[in-house]
């Protein structure tokens, strides 16, 4: 009989546990991936990232290069962009490159230009479609 009671207060208090839990992952994040606490003015969540129309200046301009080793090469300039919450970062890219976000915050296609806002810290991956070199910006 004891042993029944100390395996019900074990049960009881894992469940305790498994529920403070869940209550405390549902607070921090909704569904969408998106933060409480990062609402817009009409009271919705904010994403993490989201494309928006190009200000007049912008925390940085991603490019991509030829790189000379190996010949014909490419790469983002500058990589990774180190960026403060809140910053906005321009995409200028060549006719044949992309600039997809790993997580789908962005998508810019060939040859598109446009910016992104970047309203939490972490570091945000994009690569080009067409020949798979990578980036990141990483916002504090």
């Amino acid at each position: 009989m004891l042993a029944e009671m100390k395996f019900a207060v074990v049960s009881l208090r894992r469940q305790a546990l498994l529920a403070a839990f869940t209550a405390l992952a549902a607070t921090a994040c909704d569904k969408s991936g998106n933060s409480p606490d990062a609402a817009t003015n009409d009271g919705k969540p904010r994403p993490a990232a989201q494309m928006i129309d190009c200000p007049n200046s912008v925390a940085a301009v991603i490019t991509e290069v030829t790189l000379p080793n190996p010949p014909g090469g490419f790469a983002y300039s500058p990589n990774p962009a180190m960026i403060a919450k809140g910053k906005i970062v321009k995409f200028s890219l060549g006719p044949s490159h992309t600039a997809v976000s790993r997580k789908q915050y962005f998508d810019f296609r060939e040859g598109e230009r446009g910016c992104v806002i970047f309203n939490d810290p972490g570091t945000y991956d994009f690569f080009c479609i067409a020949h798979g070199f990578v980036g990141a910006i990483v916002v504090q």
